[in-house]
């Protein structure tokens, strides 16, 4: 059964796998604490612009990348997680995870929450993500408000 992610951001930070990334998202999702690269050096904090001044990846101007402490991600869609490094001579480098290869990348603590199933299209989830991939606040069932639709609880049920 294949799962699909909804959601990718930091409030999910739990419930992903810390020792590998999914190829087809090319690791955007992976939350674990790895900071070190696969040339040996140690990752440069994501706030710190010492050694390296880094203006296009911060915590700030992408906050759902999960851009903590240092750890390695992937916030511009490159082919693996990576990061910053502490060596002054190495601006980047990317890190040592290996590919999923088809096994879920979900931590069976929480993935029917986050997660739905792409047999069924999504038809039985019924968790708490109500933000969409880029970031939007998705609106909620009840409400006309900003676009009017006739999916609602009353017609579809909860």
């Amino acid at each position: 059964m294949i799962l699909i992610s909804l959601l990718m951001n930091a409030q999910l930070s739990g419930i992903f796998s810390s020792d590998c990334y999914q190829p087809e998202t090319r690791g955007t999702e992976y939350r674990g604490t790895l900071n070190a690269t696969e040339g040996g050096y140690t990752c440069q904090a994501w706030d710190s612009h010492t050694p390296h001044e880094h203006l296009d990846y911060s915590p700030e101007s992408h906050p759902t990348a999960g851009l903590e402490s240092n750890y390695c991600r992937n916030p511009d869609k490159e082919v693996k997680p990576w990061c910053y490094t502490t060596d002054p001579d190495i601006r980047t480098d990317l890190c040592p995870l290996p590919e999923c290869h088809g096994r879920p990348y979900y931590l069976t603590s929480g993935w029917n929450k986050y997660c739905y199933r792409h047999k069924t299209r999504g038809t039985e989830y019924r968790g708490p993500v109500s933000t969409t991939i880029e970031g939007y606040t998705c609106q909620a069932w009840d409400s006309q408000t900003p676009h009017v639709h006739d999916r609602t609880p009353q017609r579809y049920g909860k």
